[in-house]
């Protein structure tokens, strides 16, 4: 009979996560024009969830995280997705799956979840939806600390610096447990560690 190594055990419920670079918005929100004026942009709720024809790993997905306290925006095109992006709030019970735990209890918003669909992309679909977030997000709550973050390589970074986010340090994640029984999201956050160098800057 095959036996389980302790390492394999540790593999099993202890997920290392790669740090992400963390990033604050400084508070003033651009004006964007809608990219494509024939496409809805409309915020999240259980209506509208019943009301169009999403996908259905889509509609449970977006179920939860309105269950869970998270605010989102989705464009779509007759229940046809082309972007999406969601915000956990100070009222989330749960944190993103890229977070540790502790996060819910900050008082803060962090942007989350975002994705641009194919044949949709390259037309400036994600920074408009971030900034629709960020503009709800301070209306809400003008003195609002609002997070984001992302792992080095990812060029939204670039994204994120052209609508105001500043850097605010180095996050690691770690997933102890199994998604079949339970898991634990606890990690570290160097509020002054400085970032990897941009996607594409060897300077």
């Amino acid at each position: 009979m095959a036996t389980t190594t302790t390492p394999d055990v540790i593999e099993r419920f202890f997920d290392i996560r790669r740090e992400n670079a963390v990033y604050r918005h400084a508070g003033e929100v651009p004006e964007l024009d809608v990219p494509d004026q024939s496409v809805r942009v409309e915020r999240v709720t259980k209506s509208l969830l019943d009301r169009i024809d999403l996908p259905t790993e889509a509609y449970v997905k977006f179920r939860r995280f309105l269950e869970e306290g998270h605010q989102g925006f989705i464009a779509h095109d007759d229940g046809e997705l082309v972007a999406r992006g969601w915000t956990l709030t100070p009222e989330s019970t749960h944190v993103p799956y890229n977070l540790p735990d502790w996060v819910a209890d900050l008082d803060v918003y962090w942007l989350f979840y975002a994705r641009t669909y194919e044949g949709h992309r390259r037309k400036g679909w994600h920074k408009y939806l971030m900034r629709r977030r960020l503009e709800q997000i301070y209306q809400r709550e003008p003195d609002a600390w609002v997070y984001t973050d992302a792992v080095p390589e990812n060029v939204s970074r670039y994204t994120f610096l052209s609508l105001g986010f500043e850097p605010a340090g180095m996050m690691a994640t770690y997933r102890l447990g199994h998604p079949s029984v339970a898991v634990k999201q606890v990690g570290t956050w160097d509020r002054n560690a400085d970032h990897p160098p941009l996607p594409g800057d060897d300077d």
